[in-house]
């Protein structure tokens, strides 16, 4: 295919192979029908897999962050006063305080004791003693209550970050 004339770059002054003159290129070559359609198939094939790939992007997102701790709620006293992002704390609101967690991120905390879940949004830090209490999020007093632990004081919870992929 190659013709190399005898010099150590091929007898071509740019230094590199010169070919003959009957050589057709990949596509010359491949001439017959069978040849023909087994390329087909794999472009074909290829286009598919590639295909099924982007559909699935999902999958190659990071898992959200999990977390499985204790979870408390809110004084009736910090009503009015100021959290982390600057806003006014009620407890009327589905927000809650941890050191885990983005500020202004969402979770959803499931109440392991009932199963029962709630979607809140982080606004608040949680003093640093409470983290080694094992207490991984603080919530407002409405939030305790839909998850159904207001009278308990404290449960044991789920606590997951939801992304923009996985919000439902």
């Amino acid at each position: 295919m190659c013709k190399n004339n005898g010099s150590k770059y091929g007898g071509n002054p740019s230094g590199l192979f010169t070919f003959h003159a009957g050589y057709k290129g990949l596509l010359g070559q491949i001439t017959n029908s069978f040849a023909m359609k087994q390329l087909f198939s794999l472009v074909v094939a290829f286009c598919v897999c590639t295909n099924a790939q982007t559909q699935n992007d999902t999958t190659l997102l990071p898992k959200p962050k999990t977390i499985i701790g204790i979870a408390s709620f809110y004084s009736s006293n910090l009503d009015g006063t100021k959290t982390s992002t600057g806003e006014t704390f009620r407890n009327s609101k589905m927000t809650a305080a941890s050191n885990q967690f983005k500020l202004n991120s969402w979770v959803k905390v499931t109440n392991l004791r009932n199963n029962k879940v709630i979607k809140v949004r982080i606004n608040d830090r949680m003093h640093v003693k409470m983290a080694h209490k094992g207490r991984v999020v603080d919530l407002s007093r409405s939030a305790a209550k839909e998850l159904g632990f207001l009278s308990r004081g404290l449960t044991r919870v789920k606590v997951e970050e939801i992304t923009n992929a996985h919000i439902d």
